[in-house]
């Protein structure tokens, strides 16, 4: 038996599996060049918003820094608010005390010069009570005979005596203090001609 082979079937068949294989070929090569591209889109994409949140992190820092640093600030700010207001509100009910007691120390100097200020309270009104000590009988007389005079009274709207203590020492019963209070208010004092 003669065996035949047949060429051109066989080259025919051939033929249309290449085409299939070369198209099978072409579809691999452009879904893998698709997938490559969209591979290398969405690794940019993710490297792109990395650097994007990072940067929004560096912001979010910088920011909480700044609110931190601002409330410490603002913190200050009130307490500097709530020390001004009690400065505004001493100013207000002060009674500028030192001209008033400055009058009074140099009116107890001119009279006796051992003479001391004990205690002294002066409101804003200058409504004022004091005490003055002396270490004898003499020098309180001197004092009271200044008070009388017009010099020492034009200081004042109005002066009382109130109380005169005589404290014995225990131990040395030849020493004596003697202690003055008064109480009255002072005229009012211009500070600016001061």
């Amino acid at each position: 038996m003669k065996k035949r082979i047949n060429l051109f079937s066989f080259k025919e068949k051939k033929e249309w599996q290449e085409k299939i294989s070369r198209k099978i070929r072409q579809s691999a090569t452009l879904i893998s060049l698709i997938l490559f591209i969209s591979f290398l889109s969405v690794n940019l994409l993710n490297i792109f918003q990395k650097n994007k949140l990072r940067k929004i992190n560096l912001e979010k820092q910088d920011y909480l820094s700044y609110l931190i640093e601002s409330k410490e600030n603002e913190a200050k700010l009130k307490i500097f608010n709530i020390k001004e207001n009690q400065l505004t509100t001493f100013l207000k009910d002060d009674a500028k005390f030192l001209p008033y007691y400055t009058i009074l120390k140099e009116a107890i100097y001119q009279s006796t010069q051992s003479a001391k200020i004990d205690n002294i309270s002066i409101d804003k009104e200058r409504n004022c009570q004091f005490s003055v000590g002396f270490d004898s009988y003499a020098e309180m007389v001197n004092f009271l005979n200044y008070i009388e005079t017009k010099t020492f009274l034009d200081h004042f709207n109005n002066l009382f005596l109130m109380n005169f203590d005589l404290n014995e020492d225990k131990k040395n019963k030849s020493i004596n203090n003697y202690q003055l209070v008064f109480k009255g208010k002072f005229n009012y004092i211009n500070e600016e001609e001061n």
